[in-house]
């Protein structure tokens, strides 16, 4: 719980720090917006922890009142016992009666029992002592436990106070940033409107590029599959033609002889002379072809991509970013920005960086695909077998069409966001041509 709580603190001294960047500038945008959401997701996970660790204080305090309380009446109860020895041993103090009692026996085994009797009641009562003076110290300790136990339950208590404070905080600022979007909601209407065209724009482009390519594929598969039927078929039909002619060269042979009252050449035990109303049957020399089956993808045809696409699926969830330093501004999906009336459907992840010009990389080994401009913006697609990256509204792209590029290799840089203060990255992941959410695939932050 300690480790948790320590990442948990780093992660909001991190957002702190971005949020401190956004909330410097002069226009307040969606960034700003959702940076303040992460640190209220942050400090309530926060809260949790220091609910959950003031809980299992307080269980360990009551626990430990148990404890002490349990010791005591096994104390008392010691105490007892001791004093009842001790008052037994008064008693019976003189020396004459413990000389006695041993030669009082009846044999010599039996008053070696006696004194045996003698010497562990003396070893019992000093162990009496022991555990006495034991469980006085076990006392004190649970006590002292107790004692640090309530000091850290004070230390939960306040924690948890300056927690709350802390989030209410927060939220009066969330709510002062919502109150000043609503402002803007209008304008940030219309230029998501904008982004939202270009994004299908690229959708669609993208979508037919992987369409394209799996047409391609299946057309080279389609072309490879019939000349391998062709030439089976032309195989087939010269091993029949070779057939014929070796049948109808015997079968002359043998009328050649009969005529000439010569004794016929043998006929071999494959061979029959085919029928004079019908054409000679032919034997199977090979097994008949067997049906080729189909490949669930076109894209997966050749070894390459195979391996390509293999090594992609086992990556799942440990990709890397394609951004350091960055955090998500749109997730994957239907969203909508709370408090305002704007929401829409993202395609994969829109990725904010505390600047613009932040190196953009590939996340996996693959091939450049494609490189498209539109509206001033860069677009790269890498092709991974069956899957493909998207790096969406780049301001510099350093690669080239069929270029191979390996994973953490840079190939552009992002662009500057609507507030002109940071940078921006959209990011999608596509098995063939359909959208997977990317944070499945990417490493935890």
């Amino acid at each position: 719980m300690e480790k948790e709580k320590a990442q948990l603190q780093a992660e909001l001294k991190q957002v702190q720090k971005e949020y401190d960047r956004a909330r410097g500038q002069s226009r307040v945008g969606l960034g700003q917006l959702k940076l303040i959401q992460n640190k209220i997701a942050l400090q309530e996970k926060l809260m949790g922890t220091a609910s959950r660790e003031l809980k299992i204080l307080k269980d360990d305090i009551y626990l430990s009142n148990l404890e002490i309380y349990r010791l005591k009446g096994q104390l008392d109860t010691l105490k007892k016992q001791y004093a009842n020895t001790v008052v037994y041993a008064y008693k019976n103090r003189s020396s004459y009666d413990f000389v006695n009692f041993i030669f009082s026996s009846t044999s010599f085994n039996d008053a070696v029992k006696r004194i045996a009797y003698l010497k562990s009641y003396r070893n019992y009562r000093a162990t009496q002592m022991k555990t006495i003076a034991e469980t006085q110290q076990l006392i004190v300790l649970r006590q002292q436990q107790q004692e640090k136990r309530a000091t850290q339950q004070d230390e939960a208590l306040k924690n948890q106070l300056v927690q709350k404070d802390e989030l209410e905080v927060q939220r009066k600022d969330k709510d002062r940033v919502v109150g000043e979007l609503r402002l803007q909601e209008k304008d940030l209407k219309a230029k998501l409107e904008q982004k939202k065209k270009l994004d299908q724009s690229l959708q669609s482009s993208i979508t037919a590029l992987i369409r394209r390519k799996m047409a391609e594929e299946k057309k080279a598969d389609d072309a490879r599959k019939a000349a391998e039927r062709k030439a089976q078929q032309e195989r087939i039909a010269a091993e029949k033609k070779a057939e014929d002619e070796r049948i109808a060269a015997i079968n002359k042979a043998r009328k050649e002889a009969e005529n000439s009252g010569a004794t016929p050449p043998p006929v071999t035990p494959d061979v029959k002379e085919a029928p004079k109303t019908s054409p000679p049957a032919v034997a199977a020399t090979k097994p008949a072809e067997k049906e080729i089956k189909a490949p669930e993808s076109y894209l997966e045809v050749n070894a390459k991509d195979i391996a390509l696409g293999s090594n992609f699926t086992a990556n799942k969830g440990r990709l890397p970013w394609p951004v350091d330093n960055c955090y998500i501004l749109i997730d994957f999906g239907n969203y909508k920005v709370e408090g305002l009336n704007i929401s829409g459907k993202n395609p994969g992840l829109v990725l904010a960086t505390p600047s613009a010009g932040s190196p953009v990389k590939a996340v996996f080994d693959g091939e450049v695909y494609a490189i498209m401009q539109a509206e001033g913006y860069y677009n790269v697609v890498i092709s991974h077998g069956r899957y493909s990256t998207v790096y969406n509204y780049l301001s510099s792209a350093n690669i080239s069409k069929g270029a191979t590029v390996k994973t953490g290799q840079v190939i552009g840089k992002t662009s500057a966001d609507d507030n002109g203060t940071g940078g921006q990255l959209s990011f999608y992941i596509l098995i063939e041509d359909k959208e997977v959410n990317p944070k499945l695939w990417l490493r935890p932050r």
